[in-house]
């Protein structure tokens, strides 16, 4: 369970080093509530953080009790008031950043807004703090500053969270096209008839204890795995649909009358099946 299967992913576990120790973590959550649970476990320490506000950012509180356990820099949570930018600068901060080999930060505005999203999960928006350092809506201690060359050319950005600074290069030409491109033809929704999507709700297990729920609400249609918040999904056909907030997909398999009998959740280069029990 603790070794890593995809990138630093394991059977139900994040497997990572923080602080210069090993941990393994996972955090959660369902409509009101979120939660994290971490332990170090070369360490024999284990944090966990509870709470009934499913916006609170409970990652960096834990992360930040582990700071002060292991004597390094952490951010106190701060609330933020964003500055006055002329948009059009937002244009210099535009394109592909790499964080690591497959994991890119993309960096887009829209009307008056910039927003920043790491391979296909949520989009978060940023808000400016100071000429060329913004800080997320989410969590207002992480910060993403924009560094320019000596031509005033955006070369790379700088997130600092939980007490670091983690560069990534921002990329030009051939290789931003194709990655912008990849990433265009994943999120490329199809036009289907909203009323398909009502074949496929109800309850599907995926083991036991575990169920994944479908509902739809004006139009759309949404997924909701036992413990975990709702997710909208995307169709790319009739039967085959993706999520933007993790890199997975769902494909439903149907009977003669095009009712959903079962599904298959796509994600972690596994093929999950789940039949429909309700």
């Amino acid at each position: 369970m603790f070794t890593p299967v995809k990138k630093n992913y394991g059977y139900g576990w994040v497997i990572e080093e923080n602080f210069g120790r090993k941990q393994i973590w996972h955090n959660g959550g369902i409509d009101g509530f979120h939660t994290t649970f971490n332990r170090w476990v070369d360490d024999n320490v284990c944090i966990a953080v509870f709470s009934n506000n499913d916006s609170a950012p409970v990652e960096n509180i834990a992360s930040g009790l582990a700071a002060i356990i292991f004597e390094k820099p952490y951010d106190v949570p701060v609330i933020k008031t964003p500055i006055d930018v002329d948009p059009k600068v937002f244009a210099d901060y535009e394109g592909v950043y790499e964080i690591e080999e497959d994991d890119y930060r993309f960096v887009t505005s829209e009307d008056t807004a910039l927003y920043s999203q790491r391979g296909t999960s949520v989009r978060f928006r940023l808000y400016p703090e100071a000429e060329d350092k913004f800080y997320f809506e989410h969590d207002h201690t992480v910060t993403l500053i924009f560094v320019r060359d000596g031509n005033d050319k955006v070369i790379r950005h700088v997130i600092h969270q939980r007490g670091e600074d983690n560069p990534a290069e921002k990329l030009e030409g051939e290789k931003a096209e194709k990655i912008l491109a990849e990433k265009k033809a994943k999120e490329e929704v199809a036009e289907v008839d909203p009323e398909i999507f009502e074949r496929y709700v109800g309850e599907y297990q995926l083991g036991p204890g575990f169920i994944l729920t479908v509902r739809t609400r004006e139009n759309r249609i949404f997924v909701q795995a036992t413990g975990q918040q709702e997710a909208e999904i995307f169709p790319k056909s009739e039967t085959d649909f993706f999520l933007k907030v993790v890199d997975a997909q769902i494909t439903f398999e149907v009977d003669e009358n095009g009712k959903a009998t079962s599904l298959i959740l796509h994600q972690g280069g596994q093929d999950m099946p789940a039949e429909k029990i309700k």
